[in-house]
């Protein structure tokens, strides 16, 4: 597995568990130790995105504009299958 697959990877498990404490804090808005989880992870889920943008181009489209180009439609798009394979 190469780098890309493995941040993929690593965001795809980090988005699922903000998910999950999302659906937690809406009947526990008052635990504390899973709001602590959450913004521990939301973190880890931002700095894994501002990489894997950084090395790779944007994830969606939302990040994908700048005041001087339309990045989102350079390079295969994450779920691509050319985005998932090495180039040998």
């Amino acid at each position: 597995m190469n780098e890309r697959d493995t941040l993929l990877r690593s965001l795809s498990a980090l988005a699922f568990t903000l998910y999950d404490l999302q659906l937690y804090l809406n009947t526990h808005p008052y635990d504390m130790a899973a709001l602590a989880h959450y913004t521990q992870h939301r973190q880890q889920y931002l700095q894994a995105v501002a990489l894997y943008e950084q090395k790779y181009g944007p994830l969606t489209a939302i990040n994908g504009a700048s005041a001087s180009t339309w990045k989102w439609i350079k390079d295969p798009w994450p779920w691509e299958y050319a985005a998932n394979t090495e180039v040998n």
